[in-house]
């Protein structure tokens, strides 16, 4: 009996070591590391050694997504038996944001994650690159400029994003906002507005902090806000709006957060209203009515599709048509043509053209920062005087003269005149300071052109140290432009 038991006993070892050393000899593979880490979760019971084997399965399994996900959602869970609840859902968080083409794994890391801030949504309805044009007028139909709302996939840190744009100019003035929201919930991570190159103010969102940098002449300040619930970033509402429900009844807060000038972000009622039929220049749409009340007192037009394009609003007595929607990509430059002006050109990535229809002669070019004031005006070369038409260079001189009585210490640069040919045709450029009515530094970039009928002159003002910046976003346009 003693030899049987001797001998059992020996086979059990040589068994346990046998075992050990096939485990050794794949010490490089993931998944038997993965298998060894579960056996010590659940058999052994050993969560310190299994957390340690499960950490070295995902560094192991950099290049296979499969092993490291499962071996990711494993940590997390172990983390989570272990009682240290902010570190499990730090594991399971990761698992969402690295490991998303492993859609079982996700949804099972999901299950144990607390429920996230945020609205419930619907799926996004825009396509990558759209951008909506809106013409902005008085009630009474008087026209005041444009505004125009574009979307783009990015990453930021290695996480997918949208990033929403907006760019409204009124008054010969502008402003630009551009938010980066996570493309899972919409929830904003960072949000830059720049005002006609005035201000800018960034809010950097950090759960249920918000730092938010402001820069007014040159001057600097911080403030940072704790706000409950994480909310939305004002300049995404218009699209934001989209992926709520609109089915009349279906009554929704939203918190927003407006970093210019609020201390708090306040809830918006989000009031469907029912179907109405609206006619814009982009054609008749068949829309969702959305009121939002008290304090905002703004109502919404929605497209009835799947596409629920933001057709129209009204607030303040003012008045938002849709007149285009297009699909521009990152980075890509597009064609313009304008018959009224008698010019064609190609626009810089991210600019847009834009035309009033009340002021047949002038177009305004505008950059996605609103950082430049740039218009071109063109004029019948016929009506220019017999001393004007002699060149673009004598054309410049006799404005310049114009010029100088309107601005604040208005001075050529001398050096700056460079005459050029543009499409085959005569062309002139030179450079100016001036100081603008706000006390500001200004330089104004000028072009000069003859076509063979029309004369045109473009001129961009901005910040004086902007000029060289400038130069190289407008230059590439003034090259491609083409006057009849």
């Amino acid at each position: 009996m003693c030899r049987k038991t001797r001998s059992f006993g020996i086979g059990i070892i040589l068994v346990l070591v046998g075992t050990m050393s096939s485990g050794a000899a794949l010490a490089e593979s993931p998944s038997v590391l993965l298998e060894k880490a579960i056996y010590e979760e659940e058999t052994v019971g050993n969560l310190d050694a299994a957390a340690k084997l499960y950490r070295r399965t995902i560094e192991e399994a950099k290049q296979v997504d499969a092993v490291a996900a499962k071996a990711q959602y494993r940590l997390g869970l172990c983390l989570l038996k272990q009682g240290k609840k902010e570190e499990g859902v730090a594991a399971l968080q990761e698992v969402v944001r690295r490991f998303s083409e492993q859609k079982e794994i996700v949804a099972e890391a999901r299950k144990h994650l607390p429920s996230e801030p945020g609205l419930k949504l619907l799926p996004v309805p825009w396509v990558d690159g759209e951008t909506q044009h809106q013409r902005m007028e008085l009630g009474g139909g008087l026209e005041l400029g444009t505004a125009i709302y574009s979307v783009q996939k990015a990453e930021l840190d290695g996480q997918k994003i949208w990033r929403f744009r907006s760019r409204v100019f009124a008054f010969g003035r502008g402003s630009a906002s551009c938010v980066d929201v996570r493309q899972d919930n919409l929830q904003p991570i960072r949000s830059v507005w720049n005002i006609g190159g005035v201000s800018s103010t960034i809010a950097q969102y950090n759960g249920n902090k918000i730092t938010v940098t402001t820069k007014t002449a040159g001057k600097e300040t911080q403030r940072t806000i704790d706000v409950q619930p994480a909310p939305y970033d004002n300049e995404e509402g218009a699209f934001l709006f989209r992926c709520l429900p609109m089915t009349k009844g279906h009554n929704t807060n939203v918190p927003i957060f407006a970093s210019i000038g609020n201390s708090q972000a306040i809830d918006i009622g989000f009031q469907p209203q029912g179907q109405e039929s609206v006619s814009t220049p982009a054609g008749q749409f068949q829309c969702e009515k959305v009121l939002l009340p008290t304090p905002i007192n703004q109502t919404f037009w929605y497209s009835a599709d799947r596409r629920r394009y933001f057709v129209k609003f009204e607030a303040n007595n003012i008045v938002g048509l849709l007149t285009k929607i297009e699909t521009r990509k990152p980075g890509e430059s597009q064609a313009y043509e304008n018959a009224d002006l008698g010019v064609s050109l190609c626009l810089s990535p991210d600019w847009h053209a834009y035309a009033s229809a009340q002021t047949k002669d002038n177009l305004w070019l505008l950059d996605p920062d609103a950082v430049f004031a740039t218009g071109l005006k063109s004029y019948k070369l016929a009506k220019l005087s017999a001393d004007e038409k002699k060149s673009p260079r004598a054309w410049a001189e006799k404005w310049l003269i114009d010029a100088g009585k309107r601005e604040k210490q208005w001075r050529v640069r001398p050096k700056s005149w460079r005459s050029m040919t543009i499409s085959g045709e005569k062309a002139v450029e030179f450079a100016a300071d001036f100081t603008a009515t706000d006390g500001r530094e200004m330089v104004r970039f000028v072009v000069c052109l003859f076509g063979k009928t029309r004369a045109v002159r473009l001129a961009a003002d901005g910040p004086r140290g902007e000029l060289e910046r400038m130069k190289k976003a407008i230059l590439p346009m003034v090259e491609s432009l083409k006057v009849k």
